[in-house]
């Protein structure tokens, strides 16, 4: 999976192994790599992996959701109204 972020144009790839969540320590990577800047206000909401732009997998768009983990679920994105549900944290 590639995750990127269209502000600093900058891309990283992250080995799922068949997950369907990033962990901790491969959301710190993808963050170092794609901003690393603490304060830059780059990047798409409190996941922490410092994406920013639509992210996809296998050009199926995917939503990012962080857990209390530090982990971030990765999930297809709804249809339009699809009722939502809260994301399996790992």
């Amino acid at each position: 999976m590639i995750l990127t972020n269209n502000f600093h144009h900058t891309r990283v790839q992250v080995n799922l192994r068949g997950n369907t969540f990033l962990s901790p320590r491969q959301v710190r990577r993808a963050w170092r790599a794609l901003c690393g800047i603490a304060t830059c206000p780059c990047s798409d909401g409190p996941t922490g992996t410092g994406t920013r732009g639509q992210q996809h997998l296998d050009s199926v768009p995917i939503t990012l959701t962080a857990c209390p983990n530090g982990s971030v679920v990765i999930e297809q994105e709804t249809q339009p109204g699809a009722s939502p549900h809260a994301p399996q944290c790992p």
